[in-house]
């Protein structure tokens, strides 16, 4: 009775105690069919399987040679005796190295050839006994055996991948055979292996030829080791083993073409992937401008795209992008250069109908007033959004002429027009030199007469607008005779305070230059306000600079050189400024600029003019303007709206 054990065959002490051992149970395998044992027939009924214990009657099939009737039994599994018949049409080829015997247990001289169902044989070695071996589906059964004789080798080792370069069939002690590997391979061990005392030298084994580094993909990241167990480091270098592998990742805008995976096989890498370039998307969107060509949903690697900007806009960055790695190169923007309505001047008026916006380039011709003159071009030009400087439409009547020594005017009025004269008359006792009448050209005088005195003396000095002479005048002055001038408070003496009698006529007299207010009702009335001062009122000399600006939600009506004004003589030209419209924020601007309200600003849509709005870009774009554009003010109902692009690398 045959039994088998479950469980656990060695027990353990545990805290005392022994695990549960295992058990012993009759071993009740059942067997195949006696049908399936190599040319063995049954004679009984057959079926698909027989219970432990049962026995049946066999024999060898017709032609193996042995027609016996046999009963066997299933133990456990296993029939036995075990049947062994021969193939009836044998196979086996004969056993070399062994002396063949008869059936009455004679060897027999000659060698057999051909092919034997049964065999009787004795090994030439020390084991004599006869053996004997059934020819069984092709081999040989009991395997045939026979121990080597001392100081023979048996034939030498099989190694996988290598050739033997030289052969033999006896190998006695000292027999060498030396191996080479296949290309692909390296030998690893003796070159030769050695008979000695019947057994072989250990022999070599021939492996495969390692890699060196892969070359890099030019669109794929830094390969990555999948087992880094296959890396060696030899002197300082990486080496790679049979079956390493590495795997490639594209980087953003490239696919890679072919398989991801590399692997070391025979010294050499399988073939690396290549690179695809992706396609682009959607053309960016550039506000106020267009572009050429069709639309499509992609484009391909290379590709290119025209931009062109609407009338009044200047495009600022290269009008053209390409499509590379799957995204299209940064975009240009269109920078508003129109300008608004023309700068008026004073005394002076547009030449024709006015306008809100012109286009670069766009001239606008000026008019003076009557008895007015213009000072430089008269027009002028819309350039990079701006007007070029205007002209000056100059007041060319006269003043009253000047007094002169020794003389004085026969009619005097106080303003003249351009041409119009005025005669001078020297008093008695001297004469004059020049041409005693005088024109108004261009808002002054011709040249002076001179009225020189007898002997050398000089009349009675000049009198001066505004000064006063510090000694008492008398009507008649020797040469060389120096009387002095002097100005008021607040106001600049110009030129010498001294004159001199030389030669009957006194040298030049000075002038006296009013002083400057700024007042406050001057400025309220122009909408204007001191640029660098809080102060309501402001004196200057003559000659003395003064800045204004706008007030809050006022825009300026001339151009910004008018806002900085020069005293002369007591006379400001006051700047003016109006009333600045309010602006309305478009939702159509802000979304072909890819922009928002930020989210501290109030939610009104309509600001005064000087008010500051404040812009950001949506999500998942960037800047293109410059910072400080996205605090835009609203200027008499023109708000100057940031721009941002599509962020296309997130």
């Amino acid at each position: 009775m045959e039994f088998k054990l479950v469980g656990s065959k060695e027990i353990e002490c545990v805290d005392g105690q022994w695990s549960p051992p295992p058990s012993c149970i009759e071993d009740k395998m059942p067997c195949e069919s006696p049908s399936s044992i190599p040319n063995v027939a049954l004679y009984q009924a057959d079926q698909t399987q027989f219970s432990h214990g049962d026995q049946v009657t066999c024999g060898c099939k017709p032609g193996s040679g042995n027609s016996k009737q046999m009963k066997i039994k299933c133990l456990n599994g296993e029939w036995k005796p075990l049947p062994l018949c021969a193939d009836p049409s044998p196979q086996c080829e004969l056993p070399v190295g062994v002396e063949f015997v008869s059936s009455g247990g004679h060897s027999m001289s000659k060698r057999r050839t051909g092919f034997y169902k049964v065999i009787r044989y004795r090994c030439t070695s020390a084991d004599k006994n006869i053996k004997q071996a059934t020819c069984v589906s092709g081999n040989w059964t009991p395997e045939i055996e026979c121990p080597a004789e001392e100081g023979v080798c048996p034939p030498p080792p099989q190694v996988s991948g290598a050739q033997q370069t030289t052969a033999g069939r006896n190998y006695r002690h000292g027999s060498k055979i030396a191996f080479s590997c296949a290309s692909g391979f390296r030998l690893i061990g003796a070159k030769e292996i050695t008979c000695m005392e019947g057994k072989w030298q250990s022999p070599p084994q021939c492996v495969e030829r390692p890699c060196l580094p892969p070359q890099p993909v030019e669109c794929a990241d830094a390969p990555r080791l999948e087992n880094p167990n296959l890396k060696i480091e030899i002197e300082g270098k990486s080496i790679y083993l049979t079956g390493a592998k590495f795997k490639y990742v594209s980087r953003s805008g490239y696919m890679l073409n072919g398989p991801t995976e590399i692997t070391c096989s025979m010294g050499e890498w399988t073939l690396a992937p290549g690179c695809l370039e992706m396609s682009c998307g959607s053309i960016p969107k550039v506000a106020n401008a267009q572009f050429e060509g069709r639309t499509k949903e992609t484009y391909e690697p290379g590709e290119t795209i025209r931009y062109e900007c609407d009338a009044g806009f200047l495009i600022v960055g290269s009008p053209e992008i390409l499509c590379r790695e799957g995204n299209w190169t940064a975009p240009p923007f269109c920078e508003d250069v129109s300008c608004g309505p023309v700068p008026e001047i004073p005394n002076g008026h547009v030449a024709g109908t006015q306008q809100e916006r012109y286009l670069p380039s766009a001239r606008v011709h000026y008019q003076c007033e009557s008895n007015f003159q213009m000072i430089g071009g008269n027009f002028v030009t819309c350039l990079n959004g701006e007007w070029s400087q205007a002209p000056v439409c100059k007041d060319v009547t006269c003043e009253p002429p000047p007094e002169i020594a020794g003389g004085r005017i026969n009619i005097k009025k106080t303003k003249y027009l351009p041409g119009e004269t005025a005669n001078y008359d020297c008093w008695q006792g001297f004469k004059m030199t020049g041409t005693s009448t005088v024109v108004c050209q261009n808002g002054t005088w011709t040249e002076l007469p001179k009225c020189k005195g007898k002997g050398g003396k000089c009349g009675p000095p000049p009198a001066i607008e505004n000064g006063d002479l510090l000694s008492f005048p008398m009507r008649e002055y020797q040469q060389g005779t120096t009387l002095e001038y002097k100005c008021p408070s607040f106001y600049v003496l110009k030129g010498s305070q001294y004159i001199t009698c030389t030669d009957g006529q006194w040298s030049s007299p000075p002038v006296c230059l009013v002083a400057c207010t700024a007042s406050e009702e001057d400025m309220d009335r122009n909408n204007i306000e001191l640029k660098w001062s809080r102060e309501t009122k402001l004196y200057s000399t003559s000659g003395d600079y003064i800045e204004f600006r706008c007030k809050a939600g006022y825009v300026k009506e001339q151009e910004p050189s008018h806002f900085k004004v020069q005293c002369v003589e007591g006379v400001l030209d006051y700047p003016r400024c109006r009333p600045g419209r309010s602006c309305t924020v478009s939702t159509d601007h802000m979304e072909s600029n890819n922009i928002q309200l930020q989210s501290r600003q109030s939610r009104t849509s309509t600001y005064p003019s000087g008010d500051f709005i404040f812009f950001e870009c949506k999500w998942w774009h960037k800047p293109v303007s410059r910072a400080e554009k996205f605090r835009a003010q609203c200027l008499d109902g023109v708000i100057t709206y940031p721009t941002c692009q599509q962020s296309w690398f997130g």
